[in-house]
């Protein structure tokens, strides 16, 4: 399977829109909605298949142009089912131009016992645009025993700024090889999320302000931020399901996009 989904949006009279849409089976576009008053594309993308296999391959590749926003979920999560060899393969290349904003908040991607998965994620963002790009993954269902028995997981992140690499994470895990239960690895949680937010107001105000609303996050979870030196807000959490983490994210954004993008977050029906 190779499912390719391939967009660029533009700003046109006050709203954003969708040019250069081409996707291939199993990727699915829907029709894109508006919710707020600068305009944003609010656009769901579906993957039909069920799941990923080995050799399985998905590959989004959007721009976001001048003065054009997108936010951009899918429908439900992205399953890693067993394989007996090789890897799924997940590449996004996100390009944000001067004045746009990307508001990228997928579902979790779920790794079940004997799966590999290799994802690649690229955001080459202008200083003058404002990015907030999430990530949950589920590392073994508890209740069947999975948990952390995957066979690998390559996780590679790049944020660039005009071309220029300014924040990189990378990370391997093959639990198969190497007993991570007895290093405290992710300290009995199964799911690991990730919040990137950037804007050229980023500092250490809003950080404080980020860290002030999650103090009432009432869900059992281990959360922190910090604000990276290139102006990359970076936001990590631990717990035991996805709804958690989904929710403490939904917070932080709420609480920062109406300084960043002068609109509140709209209520998205899922």
């Amino acid at each position: 399977m190779f499912g390719r989904l391939n967009l660029t949006v533009l700003s046109s009279e006050k709203k954003s829109i969708l040019s250069n849409l081409t996707f291939s089976s199993p990727v699915k576009v829907m029709r894109p909605f508006y919710l707020d008053t600068i305009g944003t594309a609010y656009l769901y993308m579906m993957d039909i298949s069920g799941g990923m296999l080995a050799h399985d391959t998905l590959v989004c590749d959007i721009k976001i142009k001048e003065n054009s926003h997108l936010y951009l979920t899918n429908n439900s999560a992205t399953k890693i089912h067993p394989m007996e060899d090789g890897y799924a393969t997940m590449t996004n290349f996100f390009d944000v131009e001067q004045g746009a904003s990307l508001e990228y908040f997928p579902e979790e991607i779920t790794l079940y016992k004997n799966s590999s998965l290799n994802t690649n994620t690229i955001i080459d963002l202008h200083e003058h645009s404002c990015v907030a790009a999430s990530e949950i993954l589920f590392l073994g269902r508890k209740n069947f025993g999975e948990f952390l028995h995957f066979s690998n997981l390559t996780s590679n992140l790049e944020i660039r700024m005009n071309g220029n690499v300014v924040l990189f994470e990378r990370f391997n895990i093959s639990p198969q090889n190497k007993d991570y239960l007895g290093l405290g690895f992710m300290e009995d949680f199964s799911h690991y999320g990730s919040l990137y937010i950037y804007s050229f107001e980023n500092n250490r105000d809003l950080v404080e302000n980020i860290r002030h609303s999650i103090k009432d996050i009432t869900e059992k979870m281990n959360i922190a931020c910090t604000l990276h030196h290139s102006g990359v807000i970076v936001i990590k959490a631990l717990a035991n399901n996805h709804y958690s983490i989904k929710t403490a994210f939904k917070i932080i954004w709420e609480n920062v996009r109406p300084q960043l993008l002068k609109e509140g977050l709209p209520y998205i029906r899922k």
